[in-house]
């Protein structure tokens, strides 16, 4: 049920003074930015357009992150409220500069928040607002950021669809196998392990197996463990699809790190073998 215009003419005054300058603490702040969106399955569509997105777009541009933290953690019942168009046009420009945020921790939750965005605005609109941000996402300084966000491939995938990967996901990849860091390649490793999950047994022939076979040759020992590594969790996510090069590229590849000089590469490549029965 919809609020009365009694109610509202009570609530927004006593939630705008919450809100900065006239609310200094940054706890209550946050508090408010943890709970407020939850109004929006009460207040309906047209009710939190009209209250509910100036608070929101104030307390998204509040200095302190654990407030525009909190916001995006209760960002899907907003989402889910408002629809496409005011979604686009109210919300995306806040929201893509907090995926550039100087707090790792915000940067992280925008991540988190991609398939649910990626459903609501769907393929054309998610893609042409927000792709520009995952090659920054993918060579982020901090792990967790550039881990969150190759996780969160399967569930695009899912969200999106293969082709969709194949056009916006595996052109990054392949920048990065190539990358002079050897964290990014790291980061192309695990976005591939994320992507067999969801993937069929042509796309991952096609496009994961031969990045996983490039870099189990790399110069850096940390990323050979990984290749080992991924090469194993490709084969328990693939069950039954394992995909045809699985045997005739990625085993023998194994069998070669099993010579490896490293003690790291050696054990990681010994373990997949021994759980893939060989």
């Amino acid at each position: 049920v919809n609020p009365s215009k009694a109610f509202l003419e009570q609530l927004m005054p006593a939630l705008e003074k919450l809100t900065a300058p006239r609310e200094q603490s940054q706890h209550v702040r946050a508090s408010l930015a943890s709970s407020v969106l939850e109004l929006c399955s009460i207040f309906g569509q047209q009710l939190t357009v009209d209250h509910l997105i100036d608070i929101f777009l104030q307390l998204i541009r509040d200095e302190c992150p654990e407030v525009r933290l909190q916001l995006l953690n209760n960002l899907e019942h907003l989402s889910s409220t408002v629809g496409v168009e005011v979604l686009g046009q109210s919300l995306l420009p806040s929201i893509k500069e907090l995926g550039k945020d100087r707090q790792w921790r915000v940067r992280l939750a925008v991540i988190n928040v991609m398939p649910d965005l990626a459903k609501y605005l769907g393929e054309a609109k998610f893609t042409a607002e927000l792709g520009a941000l995952f090659g920054a996402w993918l060579t982020d300084p901090v792990f967790s950021v550039r881990d969150a966000f190759a996780a969160s491939f399967n569930r695009l995938s899912e969200e999106l669809g293969q082709p969709w990967s194949e056009r916006n996901i595996i052109p990054q990849l392949q920048n990065l196998v190539e990358h002079k860091n050897y964290l990014y390649r790291i980061s192309a490793i695990l976005s591939t392990r994320a992507l067999a999950e969801v993937s069929g047994s042509d796309f991952i022939d096609k496009h994961l197996v031969p990045m996983v076979v490039k870099l189990t040759n790399d110069p850096v020992p940390n990323v050979r463990f990984n290749a080992a590594k991924t090469i194993l969790a490709m084969h328990q996510v693939c069950g039954k699809s394992t995909p045809k090069s699985f045997d005739g590229q990625l085993v023998p590849c194994l069998y070669r790190l099993l010579q490896d000089q490293d003690p790291d590469v050696k054990f990681f490549a010994q373990k997949a073998v021994t759980e893939l029965g060989g």
